[in-house]
């Protein structure tokens, strides 16, 4: 986690920003805080989110939006 504080790790949703869903409820919660971004999955509100860089979940974000989910 880089030592950096992360969003609670109790179930609450204190500085959640963005939540996107699949199939079945499959959910991604995510929040921002200074130059980080914190990741979970919405079922497991107790597990610690992982963390990224603000870079790093950009390059994230390129990879995953040019991947051709039918040549998966």
């Amino acid at each position: 986690m880089n030592g950096a504080r992360s969003p609670g790790t109790s179930g609450e949703q204190e500085g959640l920003r963005w939540g996107m869903c699949g199939n079945e409820n499959e959910c991604l919660e995510v929040a921002v805080r200074e130059d980080l971004v914190f990741a979970r999955d919405s079922k497991h509100p107790r597990s610690a989110p992982l963390s990224f860089t603000a870079v790093a979940w950009t390059e994230f974000l390129r990879a995953v939006t040019r991947v051709d989910p039918h040549g998966l």
